[in-house]
């Protein structure tokens, strides 16, 4: 469990999971630099339609069915950002 979260995340995805989140976060941030509407209305509406979405997935990496799935996707961000 991630301390103060109520979340199990797998071992591996746990030791990347603040560089994901990050990763996350840079994605966020370059869509509100080019975010022209008003009063950044899209990035908010961007924001309350993905963190669910990021949340529901770490939740699912714990299931038997995703774990390999999940550890392929930490190898293509290893080859990538590595």
């Amino acid at each position: 469990m991630l301390s103060g979260a109520n979340i199990r995340v797998p071992a591996a995805l746990r030791k990347r999971l603040p560089e994901l989140l990050w990763l996350y976060s840079l994605g966020i941030v370059l869509y509100w630099v080019h975010d022209s509407s008003p009063g950044c209305e899209k990035t908010y509406r961007l924001i309350d339609s993905t963190a669910p979405v990021a949340e529901r997935l770490i939740r699912l990496a714990r299931l038997p069915v995703l774990r390999s799935m999940t550890r392929q996707l930490l190898s293509v961000l290893d080859e990538v950002l590595h």
